[in-house]
């Protein structure tokens, strides 16, 4: 307080009351005018006070806010650290899972080539002894049944393989203009020697040449799986038709059959791996599915689906969708 201003009241410097506070580590001496009798004096006297008092609340509220910011700042920094900390582990372990897919796509390839090559052969080299005429019957039934595990086998590792990969996002979507009839075509030929071994035909429906734009690998894959789930699934002798039209959902490859056909449990866990889905072909074998699988995992990835109606007993119908940008013929 300011002891100065006081004289016009007449007052003297030793008529104050003087106090000594510490704030921010310094002292500071302060001194109270004393009370006055008259109400003028005793009015200013009070409001001065008061204007004191606030100085000082406000005073010791800074004081109190700069000591929570330190102590934000200091927790701030702490944060930080911790931060740049986690940012470091994280980082080190995108790079060893990127060492890691490296790994594990030089080990599909070389499982791909190594596996595949042999499995060609001995496919080849099966079928011809099957086309031999063989007066043991019992001879010619097991070279029959070692040809069909070759094709189940080359099947599955292609399958395994596409799905494995699919899994680790390693399978790059390449959209193109392709030729639907002439891919068609190729997946026919994939499954040619399954449907001679039955005694199959095969039915094109409708082969016009359509262009769309799409991953060829993928669309192949997708008919070739479908196919050859109808003709395990269709006894001796059965038929399979093949027809591609346009709707208003899109595109539409339809496959159907005349085989065994599937309850409404079995057509709700079509595409979906599962250790308790058995499932087993016309001739007895246990299916694992996969290719099921992977066919709606290639046909979500061009944004479509694929659908199925099936009965007991009737056979059944899939139906691959795949949204256009522009429909189009040659």
């Amino acid at each position: 307080m300011d002891e100065d201003n006081f004289k016009t009241l007449g007052l003297l410097k030793s008529d104050f009351h003087h106090t000594t506070i510490q704030l921010f580590g310094n002292a500071f001496r302060i001194g109270t005018a004393p009370l006055d009798s008259t109400p003028e004096s005793s009015g200013i006297l009070r409001i001065v006070n008061l204007g004191f008092v606030a100085m000082a609340l406000f005073i010791l509220l800074m004081n109190a806010q700069l000591i929570k910011a330190k102590n934000l700042n200091a927790s701030l920094s702490l944060a930080n650290v911790e931060l740049a900390h986690q940012k470091r582990i994280i980082e080190e372990q995108n790079n060893e899972m990127k060492q890691i897919g490296a790994s594990k796509n030089r080990f599909f390839s070389i499982i791909g080539h190594d596996i595949r090559e042999p499995l060609n052969a001995i496919e080849g080299l099966m079928d011809l002894i099957a086309r031999k005429e063989f007066k043991d019957l019992e001879t010619k039934a097991m070279v029959k049944k070692m040809s069909k595990a070759a094709r189940n086998t080359k099947l599955l590792i292609n399958n395994l393989l596409e799905w494995s990969l699919t899994q680790s996002e390693n399978v790059v979507f390449t959209k193109k203009r392709v030729q639907i009839d002439m891919l068609i075509s190729d997946a026919l030929v994939d499954v040619e020697t399954q449907a001679e071994a039955k005694k199959i035909s095969i039915k094109l429906e409708n082969n016009d040449p359509i262009i769309y734009n799409g991953d060829p690998m993928m669309i192949r894959t997708i008919v070739r799986n479908i196919l050859s789930n109808a003709i395990k699934f269709t006894q001796k002798f059965g038929k399979v038709n093949v027809n591609t039209f346009h709707s208003i959902d899109g595109l539409v490859i339809e496959i159907s059959d005349n085989g065994a056909g599937m309850t409404d449990k079995e057509q709700e866990d079509l595409f979906e791996l599962s250790n308790e889905r058995t499932r087993k072909d016309a001739d007895g074998l246990g299916t694992s599915g996969l290719g099921l699988v992977l066919a709606m995992d290639f046909a979500r990835k061009h944004g479509g689906t694929i659908k199925v109606k099936s009965s007991v007993g009737e056979g059944s119908r899939f139906r691959l969708i795949l949204p256009e940008d522009r429909p189009g013929f040659i």
